[in-house]
């Protein structure tokens, strides 16, 4: 099938529109369920670093109480190991800075910057009293700052992820049942469309794809072929009446006229010769006339059937009409032509037994040999009726 007709091909055009609903569905579905996770998300950084001041508000207590510049700065390290966190800082209760750490922050573009402010609060810093262990008495001040760009960004590369993985398993899934119902629905309608295209070409029967299935396309298929035979029964009826006699199933003037321009043109091309027999039956009209048309209708088939049973495959046997008939010999030379009209001549002058009558009947014959210079069809069987013709007289 060339290109241009499978693109504008039902099977593709369904095909196009199924993948692209799934995939954009697919999008739309990713990209809601992304809305919902970053709402999710401001609660669960929230609670994330609520936990880190909590985690860690044990031994920056113990740092403030005892003064322990070392401890302190293992609490600022655990939380500077968070990328989001750019600045720590522990104060003992006299506002001396026990440790503090900082780095510095990039700048970011203004989707990421947008991002970072709905994901983290106005003010992102999260800040704890310390107290002295076992007591409510504060020591201190463990407090940090957020990077909300950071957390933007990883919030961005997790949901890239999510979404390229959703697109691929949504490209995946589609074409997956794509081939699936393009093997059991589309190919074989495909297969029964070419199935009622090569019909046309006349060639050799090919069988019917689909015509056991128990499903719509199993009655397709039954429905097609039974259309096909209906009207192959009707083409051969047609050509039956058009090409054939309905009396005696010889050919008829028009296939004689046809299969005689094929016999002199292959006369020509192969330098050979052929003869054109006119027969025309003698006191048939007598017959006829005293003993009625049924008994000449049954004359008539009789001796079509002698000839045809007398003649070989490569000879033609016509009724012209009435009691008229041609035999067509497309090769034999004039000598064998003559030799074989005597022939002729004898098989048909035997008697008939028709409806308890024995029938006697002979016939004249004109010869008309092919081809000739600028001759015809049409006048190889005007030479041949004129010999009949002299013939008779």
């Amino acid at each position: 099938m060339p290109a241009s007709k499978k693109i504008n091909s039902l099977a593709f055009r369904q095909a196009k529109t199924v993948f692209l609903v799934s995939v954009i569905l697919g999008i739309i579905f990713s990209l809601y369920q992304i809305l919902v996770d970053l709402h999710q998300e401001q609660k669960r950084i929230e609670e994330h670093y609520q936990f880190k001041l909590l985690q860690n508000y044990s031994n920056a207590s113990q740092a403030a109480y005892h003064l322990n510049q070392l401890l302190a700065e293992q609490v600022a390290s655990s939380l500077m190991m968070d990328g989001a966190i750019y600045q720590v800082s522990i104060v003992d209760d006299f506002g001396d800075t026990l440790t503090e750490r900082e780095r510095g922050v990039s700048l970011e573009s203004s989707f990421t910057e947008a991002l970072s402010r709905y994901l983290t609060p106005t003010t992102p810093v999260y800040k704890t009293e310390l107290h002295q262990p076992n007591s409510h008495v504060v020591v201190g001040t463990l407090s940090f700052s957020v990077n909300g760009a950071n957390i933007a960004k990883d919030f961005i590369a997790k949901t890239s992820q999510i979404l390229l993985f959703d697109l691929f398993r949504n490209i995946l899934l589609t074409t997956i049942l794509l081939l699936f119902f393009y093997q059991k629905l589309s190919k074989p309608l495909v297969t029964l469309i070419d199935w009622v295209r090569s019909l046309q070409d006349k060639k050799a029967e090919v069988p019917i794809p689909n015509l056991y299935r128990d499903d719509e396309l199993g009655h397709l298929a039954k429905t097609f072929h039974n259309l096909w035979k209906d009207r192959e029964a009707a083409e051969a009826k047609l050509n039956q009446l058009a090409y054939y006699d309905s009396l005696t199933g010889l050919a008829n003037r028009s296939l004689l006229l046809q299969m005689l321009e094929e016999a002199i043109d292959n006369a020509n091309k192969t330098n050979t010769s052929g003869v054109l027999f006119y027969l025309d039956l003698d006191r048939f009209k007598t017959i006829n006339d005293s003993l009625g048309h049924t008994i000449g209708d049954h004359l008539i088939k009789a001796i079509s059937k002698r000839m045809e049973a007398w003649l070989t495959e490569d000879y033609t046997a016509a009724r012209i009409g009435g009691d008229e008939f041609a035999i067509l010999m497309p090769s034999i030379s004039t000598d064998k032509a003559h030799e074989t009209a005597q022939q002729l001549l004898a098989l048909i002058s035997n008697p008939y037994s028709i409806d308890d009558h024995l029938l006697y009947c002979t016939t004249s014959v004109g010869i008309s040999v092919f081809p000739s210079v600028n001759s015809t069809n049409i006048d190889v069987l005007r030479q041949a009726d004129t010999a009949l013709y002299r013939a008779k007289v």
